[in-house]
């Protein structure tokens, strides 16, 4: 009876073992079906974040440190007042060659270059001038010197100058690209861990697309600090227009009929002459056409009358 007992207990006992094991196998078996519905949530989320420029969130529970709270390092560029300096003056000169030269040296001088140029030569009759534009671009902290420098070099028609502080732009830019560093990174690790070929080519294109953002985003900030670094100063260097010369026909003009010399009048008479005589032929040649298409006929007929006459 004992041993029955026994035999009876140990089979109720395999039978639950038995049953547990089928539960644990079934649950491990349901993971894998889960992580591409994981994976796709958690790629949304990462996206959304790196649109809206916030940190994400690092599950913790606790306060965010300095980091995560989107504020950036007091060392960092960004966290500096970030302001673009401009400025365009118009500058009346003696010598445009000289003061272009003198213009470039100056702004080399502070760290400078020439980042565009254009020259144009007026003529008019026998006088010329020249007129055009430099485009320099100095350190920030050097704009002000610069500025005086150009004002030194002549007469200011014009002036104009502006600055735009793009801080927050930077900021933003900033955050946006940490976002999508750290979404790149997060993507990386489920590329790492895909199962099928379907979430290895979502994963892939999500990669792209992340990696293209962020080059498009650096290189709008690289812009932005070199406009920053660097204050960029137009100027329109323009010389004055030269007065007319008199003519030498105007001054003989002036002088009276009695003052002028003799061969001076011999010659100013023969070059009448030449200019009636060049003129007559000028006439005759227009009018031949007409004499020989109206002259022949005419004379036809009065030759007809007057033998008619005659006889």
């Amino acid at each position: 009876m004992k041993r029955r007992t026994i035999a009876t207990v140990l089979l109720a006992a395999c039978l639950v073992l038995a049953g547990c094991s089928g539960l644990g196998s079934d649950g491990a078996s349901d993971a894998p079906g889960d992580d591409g519905a994981n994976t796709e949530a958690a790629m949304k989320a990462d996206q959304q974040e790196a649109m809206e420029g916030a940190p994400p969130d690092d599950g913790g529970g606790g306060e965010p440190n300095a980091d995560q709270s989107g504020s950036p390092d007091a060392k960092s560029p960004a966290a500096r007042q970030a302001v673009i300096r401009t400025g365009t003056v118009n500058v009346e000169v003696e010598d445009y060659d000289a003061s272009r030269t003198s213009l470039v040296a100056t702004a080399r001088g502070m760290g400078g270059f020439v980042s565009d140029s254009q020259q144009t030569l007026n003529r008019e009759g026998n006088r010329t001038w020249t007129t055009g534009q430099v485009v320099l671009r100095v350190p920030a902290d050097r704009f002000t010197d610069l500025l005086a420098a150009v004002r030194d070099e002549g007469t200011v028609v014009s002036e104009r100058t502006q600055a735009k502080d793009v801080s927050d732009q930077l900021v933003d830019l900033e955050a946006r690209l940490e976002n999508l560093r750290r979404e790149r990174e997060r993507v990386r690790e489920f590329y790492d861990q895909a199962n099928t070929t379907q979430e290895l080519l979502r994963l892939e294109e999500r990669l792209s697309e992340i990696q293209g953002e962020i080059e498009r985003l650096e290189a709008k900030k690289r812009s932005l600090e070199d406009k920053v670094a660097y204050s960029t100063l137009t100027v329109k260097l323009e010389e004055p227009e030269p007065d007319p010369e008199p003519e030498e026909e105007e001054e003989e003009e002036q002088q009276a009929f009695h003052e002028r010399s003799v061969v001076g009048a011999f010659a100013d008479s023969v070059n009448t002459l030449v200019v009636f005589v060049r003129g007559a032929v000028v006439t005759l040649a227009y009018a031949a056409p007409f004499l020989l298409a109206f002259g022949i006929p005419i004379g036809g007929v009065g030759a007809a009358v007057w033998r008619w006459r005659r006889d």
